[in-house]
């Protein structure tokens, strides 16, 4: 199925509301990223079931995935395993988290660069500016072609 991005935004908003209606107390608890990025990773295969829908995934195809001279393991990526059919790899960070942006928006923007190595359709990152004691609505970032979107 060919995606625009409006859908891919409409997909991942859907995925979040649920996470957030189901799962609250994840943030309340403050567990840690990877809790949160399995349960919202459960949402989004169900908005994108003719695809594998992975956490902490490093590999690309055989080889360990790397940007630069890093190894890297997005927090959720939406591809078909054994292919070079990436649609979207996703980055999240929590409140809990001090440097909640860090590299991330910076790696997204090379894994979605369409002449680079990894070719993913679409990026997207999430900041869950949600705990104990506040509750902001998160407003993902989405990047495509290289640059935010």
């Amino acid at each position: 199925m060919k995606y625009e991005l409006q859908d891919i935004k409409e997909k991942v908003n859907r995925a979040i509301w649920l996470l957030l209606k189901n799962d609250l107390l994840l943030f309340k608890y403050e567990v840690g990223e990877w809790s949160i990025s399995h349960k919202l990773a459960e949402y989004l295969q169900s908005e994108f079931p003719e695809w594998h829908v992975d956490c902490e995934y490093n590999r690309d195809m055989a080889l360990v995935k790397k940007f630069g001279f890093t190894n890297i393991r997005p927090d959720i990526i939406i591809h078909l395993r054994g292919t070079s059919e990436n649609l979207l790899v996703i980055e999240i960070k929590t409140a809990k988290n001090p440097d909640h942006e860090g590299g991330d928006g910076e790696r997204i923007k090379g894994m979605t660069d369409m002449a680079g190595r990894f070719r993913y359709k679409f990026g997207a990152f999430i900041f869950f500016d949600i705990d104990a004691d506040k509750y902001n609505y998160p407003k993902p970032s989405f990047y495509e072609n290289g640059r935010e979107a």
